[in-house]
């Protein structure tokens, strides 16, 4: 199956927006240089992005903010279709197009390259009904609906959007969704959890991340943008394996991870981490060999950092060979921060991620979350050089998927 990258610059419309003290603490070198924020949770800074929208940000986001779509090029020469008025032009893979009104781009003397997705989430479903839903992504020119199935941990009472033993079910609206996609020829992904499963914590709470807080020099449960369960806990996966199993069984085109599959630099000392490093390599994980001290990874760092991304990878087959055991066509897509394309080293060392690794793990697609506007404000550029960025991220992951 050939893999293909795509990047999505797609703001979709949100719905939501923006523990315990372990062992002793420790003298710690450094911590690694301040990472640029990810394109969530941050909220009254001006910029609306991650889970934010004007219903829930105004301060953030303009009323009426609405995504910008594109179609990517992996390599070559491509053919560009302009999807308003019908014009045709040529541009080289490096510089992406990108318009108000999607561009349906193919590869010159090649198969056609055509992923235009809507990353939908559950209070657009529910404002706007599954009719109405998919009738407004047509019209728009997509063909594939990546659509939300699970809470954000801050939701009350957080569950799932369909029929599972394995996890709390809301209501299953992904049954309702898919019964209006399919007649209208629209692909459909669920857009899935994977480390970030409230209701699993709330049970156990010892399987959580653990992380070490640099301000307060002791390790801490449960850090990060999202509250998550260690990848290292087998217990643990073998539970994911059964939830996703459950996904596997409806009529699915695909499956997005969604973006909380990542550990942290300083990130995870749990127990059952601990103890699998230690197995590995004959030491316990100490944050003070991790690190010099002017915050840069040693030797032993380096080689902690890569075992955690191989691990991260391990977890991600083990999800996608359970899915295709019950469904062989599954295809799989791994949401991913602009800095494990554009800053390899970076995404590593903060995420866990590696763009390589992840093309080499059986995934169909790696999707990109190049937000162009948080990218400009982060690092001070025009949206105009923004953009220009996101086409050296397709023409490097292309060269990855090679």
């Amino acid at each position: 199956m050939k893999r293909i990258v795509v990047c999505f610059t797609l703001l979709s419309v949100l719905l939501v927006a923006c523990q315990l003290a372990g062992t002793p603490s420790v003298v710690t070198p450094t911590p690694p240089a301040a990472r640029p924020s990810p394109a969530r949770g941050y909220c009254g800074d001006g910029s609306c992005d991650g889970p934010e929208n004007p219903q829930n940000r105004p301060a953030d986001c303009e009323a009426g903010e609405q995504a910008i779509d594109f179609s990517t090029i992996i390599e070559g020469e491509v053919r560009c279709v302009d999807g308003e008025t019908g014009a045709e032009f040529l541009q080289p893979a490096e510089r992406l197009r990108v318009a108000e009104v999607p561009i349906v781009c193919r590869r010159a003397g090649s198969e056609t390259v055509d992923l235009r997705g809507a990353q939908v989430e559950l209070w657009t479903l529910e404002e706007l009904g599954p009719a109405e839903l998919v009738r407004q992504v047509a019209a728009a020119g997509a063909n594939l609906i990546i659509l939300r199935v699970f809470d954000y941990e801050d939701e009350p009472n957080p569950g799932v959007y369909f029929r599972t033993e394995h996890a709390p079910v809301k209501e299953d609206l992904l049954s309702a969704l898919l019964a209006q996609a399919r007649p209208a020829g629209l692909r459909v992904f669920a857009w899935m959890t994977t480390l970030n499963l409230p209701w699993v914590l709330q049970e156990h709470p010892d399987w959580a991340i653990v992380g070490y807080d640099w301000d307060k020099e002791q390790y801490t449960l449960a850090m990060g943008w999202y509250r998550r369960v260690s990848p290292f806990v087998p217990e643990f996966i073998d539970y994911l394996k059964g939830l996703y199993q459950d996904l596997a069984r409806y009529d699915l085109d695909g499956i997005m991870f969604q973006d909380d599959l990542y550990l942290g630099d300083n990130e995870d000392f749990n127990y059952y981490a601990a103890s699998a490093y230690f197995e590995r390599f004959g030491r316990w994980p100490r944050i003070e060999r991790f690190y010099d001290d002017k915050g840069n990874p040693t030797a032993e760092g380096e080689e902690w950092i890569k075992w955690k991304a191989e691990r991260l990878m391990e977890v991600a087959r083990e999800i996608m060979e359970a899915v295709r055991s019950i469904n062989p066509g599954m295809e799989f897509g791994l949401d991913a921060y602009w800095e494990t394309v554009l800053e390899p080293e970076n995404g590593r060392k903060w995420f866990s991620q590696d763009a390589r690794l992840a093309l080499e793990s059986k995934f169909d697609y790696l999707i990109v979350m190049s937000y162009h506007r948080s990218l400009a404000k982060e690092d001070g550029l025009t949206i105009e050089q923004a953009l220009d960025l996101l086409g050296l991220m397709t023409k490097s992951l292309s060269e990855k998927s090679l």
